[in-house]
């Protein structure tokens, strides 16, 4: 909230105090009537109160959400008679680790047995093995690249 009040006031004692800007947002600024002031300033602290409060509110059980993908619990799970203590000790044995590619590791991983134990998705099973993933993306890569290059030299 104190961002949003200091951007509005800089703002402000930027349209007041100087002639840099829209010559029309100087105008109003400088006609402002008290009830005008009050209505910006309100809404400023109003919106950024709301944002960062829906913020706060999503982000425990978002986080929760991507740490039992990341640890395999939300697939592994599936089915289980007691599935939070289940997940708790997925979390507790099995922690996301701290670096970006084995999380992206482990998120795709997490996906694809997840994916295999809902339906019916036998085609994703070989990029299960590394050789075959690495393969994959190789190749995936290499097409990319092979694309582009046919596309950007004509």
């Amino acid at each position: 909230m104190l961002a949003a009040l200091s951007s509005q006031l800089y703002t402000d004692v930027l349209y007041l105090y100087s002639d840099f800007g829209n010559p029309d947002k100087r105008e109003k600024t400088l006609n402002r009537s008290l009830e005008g002031w009050t209505s910006i300033y309100a809404t400023k602290c109003l919106s950024a109160a709301t944002l960062f409060g829906v913020y706060e509110a999503v982000r425990g059980p978002t986080s929760r959400a991507f740490r039992q993908l990341l640890s395999g619990g939300t697939g592994g799970c599936a089915g289980s008679e007691d599935y939070d203590l289940c997940l708790e000790t997925y979390l507790v044995d099995n922690p996301p680790s701290a670096t970006f590619e084995a999380d992206f590791r482990a998120t795709s991983v997490s996906i694809m047995n997840w994916m295999d134990n809902i339906s019916d998705f036998s085609w994703l099973l070989p990029l299960n093995d590394q050789e075959t993933l690495n393969s994959y993306f190789r190749g995936a890569a290499v097409s990319t690249y092979s694309e582009l290059v046919r596309l950007f030299n004509m």
